[in-house]
């Protein structure tokens, strides 16, 4: 046992640096990520006020659409190596890296060190995992709190102990002011789990998941109670809520958004306020069934979603057909992991195979540690049974390599150019694999040993080639900033090019800036927006100088009233204005604005401020003054 254990930690360390490898090489490429929650951490770096509310722009105008829990975990790595890309998306990395190592240990006090380091190395190749882990995109860290989670449940259970229920469904509840409702996807499998396989009576099972319950509400509900406790005067407007309030934020924008039974519009695009779309429109301006594909059974198997998630649930099906060949309904810890790992993949899978809702492809990260760890843990099993020669289930093994190859293939047929030299690739693998497991089951005497160990370093290699491609691409051709994702797709990397609503050029708006700062006569706010995708995420991480995006996010959130914004010109807190040229698709709330801000407004020549962008050429930038700012106006 002592020789082991050094070749296992040689082992881990191994997969350990692959997983940093993946995730950390190449950072600075990233640029700063997503621009809307790289200039919410600069704003919120700016005062508490901001740092609290998580407020997008300096001057705590408006919040972002997420709770301030991820990002202050950004803010806190700023804060260490300064404001620059690689900073903002480090935390992010790390958590990735961190939930590989989590997922080695988890697995492995159950099923051993092989399961553990299988389902270590599956989490840390898994494309869509490795793409989210390589953007300030908050989704890394939820993972990483849900698998620590798991841990206390996994205590909780074996051991009959409340308290570690409590810490169970507390870091649920942190995990809540992550990501929201995300967080809550795990929640099948901890109340299941308990409620089965718990060691104590069904009485006193049920009191322990109420208070359970009311501890994880109490957490989840703790910040957005805050917020909208606070005067709405006090604090930044709630972006992308109705009214202004959390509570609003997490019942509309993500609960009926999310899970919505009709087909909606994403919050993320088209850019509404283009009159025709910039010709360096970014994938992420894409319509839900574009991005995802249609509703259906094997939603996770067309060419938008397989190639990100699906590439082990050919050993995952095999696995199931093992496991219910020896179901046990007893509380063993093999079986208590076995139930918590197919009770988090298989409802979550069913609800991104379904659902009409909102959803991006990177939201699939929540099904890389489940299908991580079944696909360890069933890996090695089916590769222990094919040595038994009596066993019926010892065939699973070779049938598991026939529908990999199977599945591979397939998912490269969606891909012309690629599928010329990885198809042969793929096909010499997985039929070496067959052919050497069928073998193994036939051969007798060391010759059975050998083809033993030949078909466990194949099938290995058979299994983690191509996911380990598509998780490389990331690296090699630059990751999509708004919507991360893996494969062929970011080889023509839209997001890469000169200007484009999603990548941060300073060249971009450097003439915008110059004008503004050098005509800025102490207004609070430099200039007027019409959303954080308009150049207001830009602005502000160029400038950190408070920025006012009118319509939010997205150009659709009801800021401010036009007398409210009178006022605010009138005390002198705004003067410059850049809005959208006229056209039907200008969003309905920001059109009166608009009017006004022309009918009261003096344009600014193009010549003086306008930068290269063929986005720049659909704008406008109006001087608006009134009052005794009326009368300079008009001299001017």
């Amino acid at each position: 046992m002592s020789r082991n254990i050094p070749l296992e930690r040689i082992f881990l360390t191994v997969v350990l640096l692959l997983a940093a490898f993946l995730r950390l090489y190449r950072l600075d490429q990233e640029g700063f990520g997503n621009l809307y929650y790289a200039a919410a951490v600069k704003s919120m770096l700016m005062s508490f006020k901001n740092f609290f509310y998580a407020a997008f722009d300096p001057g705590g105008f408006i919040s972002v659409d997420k709770p301030p829990l991820g990002l202050w975990l950004e803010g806190l790595s700023v804060a260490i190596f300064g404001y620059r890309g690689w900073s903002l998306i480090l935390p992010q990395a790390m958590a990735g890296v961190f939930s590989v190592l989590l997922m080695y240990y988890l697995v492995r006090r159950s099923f051993g060190s092989s399961a553990g380091l299988l389902a270590a190395v599956f989490l840390a190749i898994t494309p869509i995992f490795v793409a989210t882990n390589r953007s300030n995109i908050v989704d890394s860290s939820l993972i990483l709190v849900l698998l620590v989670a798991v841990r206390f449940l996994f205590e909780a259970v074996e051991r009959k102990s409340l308290p570690f229920l409590l810490l169970s469904m507390a870091t649920v509840g942190i995990g809540f002011n992550i990501k929201m409702l995300q967080a809550y996807m795990i929640l099948p499998a901890v109340y299941l789990t308990y409620l089965l396989f718990a060691r104590e009576g069904w009485e006193r099972k049920a009191l322990h998941l109420c208070f359970a319950t009311a501890v994880l509400i109490s957490i989840s509900l703790s910040w957005a109670l805050i917020v909208d406790l606070t005067p709405k005067d006090r604090r930044p407007i709630v972006g992308n809520s109705e009214n202004n309030s959390v509570l609003d934020l997490i019942i509309n924008y993500n609960a009926k958004l999310r899970f919505s039974l009709e087909e909606r519009l994403p919050a993320s695009g088209p850019p509404p306020e283009m009159d025709t779309p910039p010709p360096s429109a970014l994938p992420s301006h894409l319509t839900p069934r574009m991005e995802t594909g249609s509703p259906g059974i094997f939603r996770l198997f067309n060419r938008q979603l397989s190639g990100q998630i699906s590439w082990f649930f050919p050993i995952i099906l095999l696995g199931l057909f093992l496991w219910l060949g020896n179901l046990r309904l007893s509380s063993d810890p093999e079986t208590i992991q076995l139930f918590l790992w197919l009770s988090w993949l298989f409802p979550s899978a069913a609800y991104f195979s379904f659902t009409k809702g909102l959803f991006h492809r990177y939201y699939l990260s929540m099904l890389s540690p489940p299908s991580a760890a079944l696909a360890g843990i069933a890996l090695t099993q089916l590769w222990r049974e094919s040595r038994s020669a009596n066993k019926w289930s010892g065939w699973l093994l070779p049938a598991t390599f026939l529908l990999n190859g199977i599945l591979q293939v397939r998912i490269l047929t969606y891909f012309e150019g690629w599928n010329t030299w990885l198809v042969p690739v793929t096909v010499v693998l997985n039929l070496t694999c067959l052919v050497t497991s069928i073998a193994m089951r036939i051969g007798r005497s060391a010759t059975g040993q050998v083809l033993s160990n030949a078909s466990l370093c194949t099938g290995i290699a058979a299994v983690t080639f191509l996911p380990s491609v598509w998780a490389l691409t990331p690296i090699a051709y630059g990751g999509d900033v708004n919507l991360p994702h893996s494969g062929p797709d970011l080889v023509k990397n839209e997001g890469l090019l000169p200007y484009s609503p999603g990548r941060y050029n300073r060249r971009e708006t450097e003439k915008l800036v110059r004008y503004l700062k050098e005509n800025r006569r102490g207004e609070k706010y430099l200039v007027a927006v019409p959303s954080s995708i308009l150049y207001g995420s830009k602005l502000i991480i160029q400038t950190g100088e408070p920025v006012m995006a009118l319509g939010g996010f997205n150009g659709r959130d009801r800021t401010i009233t036009l007398e409210q914004l009178e006022q605010m010109v009138r005390e002198g807190e705004v003067r410059f204005f850049l809005i959208i040229r006229k056209g039907p698709t200008v969003p309905e709330n920001l059109r009166p604005i608009f009017s006004w801000v022309a009918q009261n407004g003096v344009p600014v020549p193009p010549e003086k401020w306008r930068g290269e962008s063929p986005i720049m050429r659909q704008l406008l930038l109006y001087r608006c003054e009134l009052g005794e700012g009326r009368a300079q106006r008009t001299r001017g």
